[in-house]
């Protein structure tokens, strides 16, 4: 298993680097099978949306890859947590 982490304060650029490195990770599999995309909510009293966020992410990418070569988990916001 490998962890990429996409850090920057511009938010267009971040997300591009993130959409470029998902589109080298999924490849020619189906992305709507090899992709997961989540986001941690921000905010006061959100700590059981985040707690859900961080189960799914942890679900995700411990889960086998169904129908396609790997599994891509992309979780934003994750300095939320």
């Amino acid at each position: 298993m490998s962890v990429y982490l996409v850090k920057g304060d511009e938010a267009d650029t971040r997300d591009a680097k993130v959409r470029e490195l998902a589109e080298v990770l999924v490849g020619d599999d189906d992305r709507s099978l090899a992709l997961e995309e989540l986001t941690v909510p921000g905010g006061e009293g959100n700590s059981d949306d985040r707690a859900a966020v961080v189960s799914a992410a942890v679900t995700a990418a411990s889960s086998p890859p169904f129908g396609t070569a790997s599994r891509v988990v992309i979780v934003r916001e994750i300095g939320a947590l």
